[in-house]
């Protein structure tokens, strides 16, 4: 399985693979699971001068050697369609599930490259493949120009979210997170900050049902920022135009349940709006990272996060150690380390910088013991109290230098005698 960030040009670089392929006489599927990633994979073979043919409904079956797939089409045409060398699966982390299982295991004769963006599934299953193969970062993507940097925002959850419990293998509820993030309290404090923040730039807001997203879309609308919301139910010429309105300006927002959250390719797009909590790490980049491909003009990306993702999961370019591991990883939340909001621009970050990466605020550090305070209509102060049950060991593990450790030792409210202790310990360590 190979790994690259959303926006790091995966499509570009298995077409080129299946071009080599087929070079040298071999038969190439390309499976995908929606009827977007076939026009893009297509569009980027065309680029590339790739004969090929698509199998999907409506597309006539032709004999090119490569073919791209949708895997839905495949399954029920398994024993027609010529047997491939090499199998390649756009969005990967799918591959333990049902259809592409069927898939794999009926062609088992053929070599199988999965690509994705986060090798990562809520319900622990391995993912199957025999190698990892991870690729630059979102943080080396962006110093070199290839991503932009994210400014990420975190405004007061006026939903209530307490005591909402997800399955141990899975996300929450839709209808949990419906009842209680589809309010216009809640809707009407997203279109305030749009507004602050991020006025007249085109965005994605990613909501929990197509009702929460038809209502969001009309609220904004209501206010003064042309907002459609797009589902599965629409035809793919719909979509294609809801999307052409998107990048046109006729539109400023297009508000969706799931149907943008993989695949989806605009980067004109500057805005992410966060109004679905998840537990899903994958979910989660594959949201942020709809808004991290650089554009003419486009200097930096804007995530306005309304239901605690970026607490849960870590800024958008954070490192993280990827497995295929799934049903050996640990599962947890609660492991990533607090982040901080300025009190000067409001932008989130880790509490490793005493400045703010933004306006260079220094920031006040605050005690173990402090509580954050709810303010209407501003945002909040995201500290190390206001994550539930913090792995400790975990923050201090990812101190690196004895700045670092100072504070932690601040932000945990521990003299700062400890954090040199824990220097001097390592150093020792390290000596023997």
């Amino acid at each position: 399985m190979a790994v690259l960030p959303t926006g790091a040009g995966k499509t570009v670089v298995f077409a080129w693979i299946a071009q080599q392929a087929a070079r040298k006489g071999n038969r190439v599927m390309i499976l995908v699971h929606r009827d977007f990633l076939l026009d893009q994979t297509s569009e980027q073979l065309a680029e590339l001068g790739v004969p090929h043919g698509i199998i999907a409904p409506g597309y006539p079956q032709t004999n090119d050697l490569v073919q791209v797939a949708s895997v839905f089409t495949v399954v029920r045409r398994l024993g027609r369609i010529p047997e491939p060398v090499l199998i390649i699966i756009d969005e990967a982390h799918h591959a333990p599930a049902g259809q592409w299982d069927k898939v794999i295991s009926y062609y088992h004769n053929a070599r199988i490259l999965g690509v994705t963006a986060t090798p990562d599934r809520m319900d622990n299953r391995r993912l199957g493949f025999d190698g990892l193969y991870v690729g630059a970062t979102v943080k080396q993507l962006t110093a070199d120009g290839w991503l932009v940097p994210a400014r990420v925002y975190a405004p007061p959850i006026v939903a209530d979210l307490a005591g909402l419990r997800a399955p141990r293998s899975g996300d929450y509820t839709r209808a949990d997170i419906e009842g209680r993030l589809d309010r216009a309290t809640v809707t009407g404090d997203a279109v305030k900050h749009y507004l602050r923040y991020a006025k007249g730039l085109p965005g994605v807001v990613f909501c929990c049902s197509v009702d929460h997203a038809r209502h969001v879309a009309a609220t904004f609308t209501a206010a003064g920022v042309p907002a459609k919301h797009i589902d599965g139910s629409m035809t793919k010429l719909e979509r294609k135009r809801l999307v052409r309105e998107l990048r046109d300006g006729v539109i400023k927002l297009l508000v969706s349940c799931e149907l943008i959250s993989e695949g989806f390719n605009l980067p004109e797009v500057a805005v992410a709006i966060l109004l679905r909590p998840t537990q899903s790490l994958g979910l989660y980049l594959q949201q942020v990272g709809r808004v991290l491909r650089p554009a003419p003009g486009k200097t930096h990306a804007i995530i306005l996060d309304h239901v605690g993702n970026c607490i849960r999961h870590g800024l958008p370019d954070d490192e993280r150690d990827w497995t295929l591991d799934g049903d050996k990883r640990k599962r947890r939340t609660d492991n990533v380390i607090p982040l901080v909001t300025c009190t000067n621009c409001f932008a989130v970050y880790a509490p490793n910088q005493l400045k703010c990466p933004q306006c260079d605020h220094v920031r006040e550090l605050q005690a173990r013991d402090t509580q954050p305070v709810n303010v209407d209509g501003e945002l909040e102060e995201v500290n190390a109290s206001t994550i539930s049950k913090i792995d400790r060991r975990w923050m201090i593990g990812r101190a690196r230098t004895l700045e670092e450790l100072y504070i932690v030792a601040q932000t945990l409210g521990y003299k700062a005698e400890w954090a040199r202790f824990i220097w001097n310990a390592r150093a020792k360590k390290r000596g023997a």
